[in-house]
């Protein structure tokens, strides 16, 4: 038996690798977030936008300074980009990284819920994850999520979060230049979104779900 935490690892197993036995047990909203309210709340100060990852090349984190000249440029847009790297790892960026984006460090998972509150959006460029937790607790915090269009986030976030094409600095930078200016603006639609999937999240993640979840494959093959 084979237990992975989407319906798309699932097929994939399946379909490439021909496994047959493959149970699906959804990640699940650290209990942590339970000590904090998520609230909207729009600043009209300096955007900042985390991006929480270590530099696997699959985080896809040199797209960034492309994104942030293409805003700046083309859409005459200013934002701050935030990620949480190490020291070790932010020397190995390019210099070009290192002067236009903002290191804050890597967090401990204590960490995670007062760095969402300091972001106004999160960006998530990664092409290749089977449920990575930064989506869960970026849509239960209300924060404005961006992402790649790709099976393994579309599968769970559906209309909750705001897609790009794939390592596109050109369709990043539109995609995030329309929902900052959504920001800005307090659009009521955001909002709803933002509120929606934050119920979503906590209703459908709880840690209790997934132990469930685990407790009813272990007793169907005890």
């Amino acid at each position: 038996l084979l237990i992975t935490e989407t319906n798309v690892s699932k097929e994939v197993l399946i379909n490439e690798l021909n496994f047959k036995n493959i149970e699906v047990v959804s990640n699940s909203l650290n209990t942590i977030y339970n000590k904090h309210k998520p609230e909207f709340k729009k600043k009209n100060l300096s955007i900042k936008i985390g991006v929480i990852g270590k530099n696997y090349p699959h985080k896809n984190l040199q797209i960034l300074p492309g994104i942030l000249k293409s805003l700046k440029d083309d859409y005459s847009v200013n934002v701050s980009f935030y990620v949480t790297l190490t020291d070790r790892e932010f020397k190995t960026m390019t210099s070009n990284f290192r002067k236009n984006i903002k290191n804050i460090g890597p967090l401990n998972i204590m960490d995670c819920p007062d760095f969402y509150k300091e972001m106004d959006l999160i960006f998530f460029p990664s092409l290749l994850e089977i449920f990575s937790a930064t989506p869960l607790e970026s849509l239960y915090m209300k924060k404005p999520f961006i992402c790649c269009d790709l099976p393994f986030n579309k599968g769970f976030l559906e209309k909750f979060a705001f897609y790009t094409r794939p390592n596109n600095i050109i369709d990043s930078s539109r995609v995030i230049s329309e929902v900052v200016e959504l920001y800005r603006s307090n659009d009521p639609l955001l909002k709803n979104i933002l509120n929606l999937g934050s119920e979503y999240i906590k209703q459908n993640y709880k840690p209790s779900n997934r132990a469930k979840a685990y407790l009813e494959i272990i007793n169907r093959y005890e």
